[in-house]
């Protein structure tokens, strides 16, 4: 594990969470809005449930990746501590 990548990737996920985040309000105004015109909001309302869907998902993912960046910094301490016991 390196933990240089695995920081790279929760940077990552963090930017890709954060904008699914900004995509669903958005969805939520177009649903309100297609509801309050009297329109069919269905579809918009079916494809909001998917991306809620997706943002749990990659919410997910961030955590898990977390956890990696976790143990890596763990690992490195451990064997810092060893390396200063050794000398």
């Amino acid at each position: 594990m390196d933990l240089q990548k695995e920081l790279e990737e929760l940077r990552r996920a963090d930017e890709h969470v954060a904008l699914a985040r900004r995509c669903i309000e958005q969805q939520r105004q177009i649903v309100s809005r297609l509801a309050a015109g009297g329109r069919d909001a269905s579809m918009a309302r079916q494809l909001l449930r998917t991306m809620e869907e997706t943002v749990t998902v990659a919410s997910l993912h961030r955590a898990l990746i977390s956890r990696v960046v976790a143990s890596c910094r763990a690992v490195a301490k451990r064997k810092q501590t060893q390396e200063s016991r050794s000398q």
